[in-house]
């Protein structure tokens, strides 16, 4: 007979299931919906969050110093991609993900399953209900790469908003000029926008 400790620790099934089922209510049904354009980070929520959990289960079932977790945490902390930095919303998903790792991975020698479980439906609870509540306008934001530096000037303005209307066929509210580079003409802008339904 197979003994399925042998493969799957039966003390890591309930985490991890609690922790999958988490992540795909946080991401997928209250952070897709609200947050039409940036479906790209999706991604490296899940295996970001997914690490951290199983890095999380390991060090505290294999005893590790807690300096030691403290400092491979930090790395991730100061842990920054190449390429353009996170809106502050994301980066709070983000956090989140990260957070609820660390509940479900920990929380099971202090907790018993319903109490860990109450803890990860308040943090859907507390997120739904500030998306809902608090980011009613569900702008979405887009960088792009522009080619007419006449219409950077701050007088015209509306004509920017127009010309990009026309091009992209979207309802931009506003442009930031991240930078521009005058020997190539070409700017670097982020619109915003509401997206169609």
């Amino acid at each position: 007979m197979i003994d399925i400790n042998a493969f799957v620790p039966l003390e890591f099934l309930s985490p991890a299931l609690l922790e999958l089922i988490s992540l795909l209510v946080v991401f997928r049904l209250i952070y897709t919906p609200s947050t039409l354009s940036t479906r790209r980070f999706l991604f490296s929520y899940f295996a970001i969050s997914a690490s951290v959990f199983i890095l999380s289960f390991l060090l505290h079932h294999l005893e590790f110093e807690l300096s030691l977790a403290v400092g491979l945490f930090a790395i991730f902390g100061i842990l920054r991609f190449r390429t353009d930095p996170i809106p502050i919303k994301e980066m709070s998903y983000l956090f989140t993900g990260i957070t609820i790792s660390v509940i479900n991975a920990l929380s099971f020698d202090f907790f018993v399953l319903h109490q860990v479980l109450i803890a990860n439906v308040l943090l859907w609870i507390l997120l739904a209900f500030m998306e809902r509540v608090f980011y009613k306008t569900k702008e979405s934001c887009l960088p792009l790469l522009y080619d007419r530096l006449d219409l950077l000037a701050p007088e015209k303005r509306e004509d920017l908003l127009e010309d990009l209307r026309s091009r992209t066929g979207l309802d931009i509210s506003k442009v930031k000029i991240k930078q521009f580079d005058l020997l190539k003409e070409t700017a670097e802008l982020v619109i915003y926008f509401l997206p169609r339904k």
